[in-house]
């Protein structure tokens, strides 16, 4: 009877750290890059939302990660690579109105007027983010380039 025993010594673990590492420094380098191009879309975004108010752009911020059931007047959110831009809050009160800022995605994407017309909307998220998508795609390039020479020098 011949036994086989398969030994790694320690190489498939040692490769699943380094694969964890290179996962990390990717993450942190896109991070990094990206930072720069989302301050950029939220102040364009705030600069394109209409102010009667204020209240509105007030709400406006970026948070990591998506966010899922945006819409129905309440917020609206736009998400791209590992952010999401978001605007709308209920705990904001319109000074004006005296109702809590709860039509982001009427005033974003539009609504039916009590008339039953159609208004347009203003996607001042949409825009901004348009408005930078150039540099929001070089800078994953320029994170992804850095990457690649440091692990070619590991």
């Amino acid at each position: 009877m011949v036994v086989i025993e398969e030994s790694d010594g320690g190489t498939k673990a040692l490769m699943k750290k380094k694969l964890k590492k290179m996962k990390e420094s990717v993450d942190q380098a896109i991070a990094g890059e990206l930072n720069l191009v989302w301050a950029n879309i939220l102040n364009d975004a705030i600069r394109f939302c209409p102010k009667e108010t204020g209240a509105l752009a007030s709400t406006i911020k970026i948070i990591e990660g998506m966010l899922g059931g945006l819409g129905m007047g309440r917020m609206v959110g736009k998400a791209v690579f590992d952010r999401t831009i978001i605007a709308g809050d209920a705990t904001i009160i319109n000074p004006k109105s005296g109702i809590p800022v709860i039509y982001a995605s009427w005033v974003h994407d539009g609504h039916i007027m009590p008339d039953g017309t159609f208004w347009g909307g203003i996607p001042f998220l949409t825009e901004a983010l348009a408005n930078n998508e150039g540099d929001l795609m070089k800078a994953v390039e320029r994170a992804l380039k850095r990457l690649g020479k440091e692990f070619e020098r590991n």
